[in-house]
């Protein structure tokens, strides 16, 4: 059985995984380390600007976020307002690739990906890539191999 414990102390955050049991690995972060890029969140659209072709998607009380539309493949919507591609009042869930700067928002993307120690899940995006740091063409090759069991028909 795996677990992951996460706590704070003396305003630090502190986060530890658990394995049958028997602690794998610990991490310690601080509050100035917290970045919201790569933070996965699901937004409401508050608001189109139909002349730049973006939307301005609320993610919490405070945060409201820009989202090129044009970059936008493949949204993953969890509550939908209509049949067009996105419209107002639709809650879709982004990913943060920029943080906010002065007065701009932070910039949203539809297209996420979760990455973890050994691949990355890309959202809307099919088929199997090995990372270009691995040289040997043969080593690509099987662990293309290896990898191509877990793909479904699409």
């Amino acid at each position: 059985m795996n677990e992951l414990v996460i706590t704070g102390y003396k305003g630090n955050g502190i986060s530890a995984l658990y394995e049958n049991g028997k602690m794998k690995q610990v991490s310690a972060f601080w509050p100035q380390q917290f970045s919201e890029i790569g933070n996965i969140y699901v937004g409401r659209i508050d608001n189109i600007v139909k002349n730049i072709n973006a939307a301005f998607i609320n993610i919490s009380e405070r945060c409201s976020c820009y989202l090129d539309l044009d970059a936008v493949k493949n949204p993953l919507f969890s509550k939908r307002q209509s049949e067009k591609k996105i419209s107002m009042g639709d809650t879709l869930i982004v990913q943060v690739v920029k943080e906010e700067v002065k007065t701009k928002a932070p910039v949203v993307t539809a297209n996420f990906s979760i990455t973890g120690k050994y691949a990355v899940v890309i959202h809307g995006e099919a088929g199997i890539q090995v990372s270009k740091k691995i040289a040997h063409k043969s080593v690509k090759q099987a662990l293309k191999e290896q990898a191509s069991s877990f793909l479904g028909e699409n």
